[in-house]
């Protein structure tokens, strides 16, 4: 480091500013070398999940993309669409979708979405900002999210991509 050669050389001597800028200097190139650690990386996962109920007659395909900083997740869009011939079907889902995520947004917050009937299909378009969800009353309502939190309350990573990969999802990084 340059900075640190010009800092430590003083032609008089320079005593206690020298000791002291020698130690800033070493803890600035600590803080620098070990600052740029993978607990605050951002991280984006994909996780896709596709189901067909050939007895109802529906097809729904997921996609989950999660954001994380580390392994903290931080939100998650997810798009279903849902496929069907049958006009019972597809009202069925929207009106479940669309009353799912305002009771969800009334209770926790947190929640942005969109729910469309297009033709043949139901699209549903949502983004889940953990940031500003009320975690604490949702893991209290809904225990089984739990299990995908650290001991700060905190959704992790890994505990989501869990959740996802047992309700039949595939997750890449």
């Amino acid at each position: 480091m340059y900075f640190y050669v010009l800092v430590c050389y003083n032609p008089n001597g320079g005593g206690k500013i020298k000791k002291v800028l020698k130690v800033f200097v070493a803890l600035l190139t600590v803080a620098v070398l070990c600052g740029c650690g993978t607990s605050n990386e951002e991280k984006v996962v994909k996780c896709t999940s596709s189901q067909k109920d050939l007895n109802n007659g529906y097809e729904l395909k997921s996609e989950y993309t999660i954001y994380a900083q580390g392994n903290v997740v931080k939100s998650v869009k997810i798009k279903e669409v849902v496929t069907s011939d049958q006009e019972s079907i597809l009202s069925y889902f929207q009106i479940t979708l669309n009353t799912t995520y305002e009771n969800f947004n009334k209770e926790y917050g947190g929640y942005t979405y969109e729910v469309v009937k297009e033709e043949n299909t139901v699209i549903s378009n949502v983004e889940i900002d953990y940031t500003k969800m009320d975690l604490d009353k949702f893991s209290k309502d809904q225990s089984s999210i739990k299990s995908a939190m650290n001991d700060n309350n905190e959704l992790t990573l890994d505990g989501m991509k869990s959740m996802y990969k047992s309700l039949g999802a595939t997750c890449e990084e």
